[in-house]
């Protein structure tokens, strides 16, 4: 995403709440949030207390108006904003999948040049209702609610647009120690696949809903 916007010459600013970065008060200055992912959930509240004032943030620029685009725990997060439940999915999701497009997805401008199925990386456990007054834009057999946007304008997804192969490999070796089971299998798997097999279109796709939401919902000009 990073290099997406610098190729795109966006400004942007990265705020980590894990390490006690302050959150923007000014928001009349932000074009757009992205509210990525972590290995908490939505109620974590007690050990990441930050939560608390994220959702307060994400429910204020709902409240003005500006677009939000929220990543596994960032879509669960802006679900919980428009006061939908969170909680575990049936079966967890971990690795390359593919995810189906709905009717709504496929004419919605951030999957704009994204076909349908499109293969993407999962990493979570936890689930989401449907908001209330939001279209369901992808699914998968394993989890319905994988995308879903209110007024084309907030925007969140279960899958990680944003993690390349590297990215991929840094959380499997970090978080295989403490899982088991299945999870344990899915993880070793990633840590197996190797660069030259990474799926090209997991980048390629992710770039382009970057360009779609930044430039035709949020409304940056496109530069290169």
């Amino acid at each position: 995403m990073e290099m997406f916007l610098k190729k795109r010459n966006i400004p942007f600013e990265i705020v980590d709440l894990y390490q006690e970065n302050l959150l923007p008060t000014d928001r009349s200055r932000l074009g757009a949030i992205i509210v990525l992912g972590g290995p908490m959930n939505v109620d974590d509240e007690n050990r990441f207390p930050y939560l608390i004032e994220e959702k307060s943030f994400i429910r204020r620029c709902v409240e003005d108006s500006v677009p939000v685009l929220g990543i596994c725990l960032g879509a669960q997060l802006l679900a919980r904003v428009f006061d939908a439940q969170v909680y575990k999915n049936q079966h967890s999701e971990l690795g390359c999948m593919d995810v189906e497009l709905t009717k709504e997805g496929m004419k919605n401008p951030l999957f704009d040049q994204i076909s349908s199925p499109m293969t993407v990386f999962q990493w979570h456990g936890d689930t989401f209702d449907l908001p209330k007054g939001a279209d369901l834009l992808a699914q998968s057999p394993a989890c319905l609610h994988q995308a879903f946007s209110v007024n084309n304008r907030f925007y969140g997804l279960q899958f990680h647009i944003e993690a390349g192969w590297e990215d991929a490999q840094r959380w499997a070796a970090a978080y295989l120690p403490d899982l088991q089971g299945a999870e344990r299998k899915a993880a070793q798997a990633v840590l197996e696949i190797r660069r030259q097999e990474w799926s090209d279109s997991i980048q390629r796709d992710g770039w382009q809903l970057f360009e779609n939401f930044f430039v035709s919902i949020a409304g940056f000009n496109k530069r290169t």
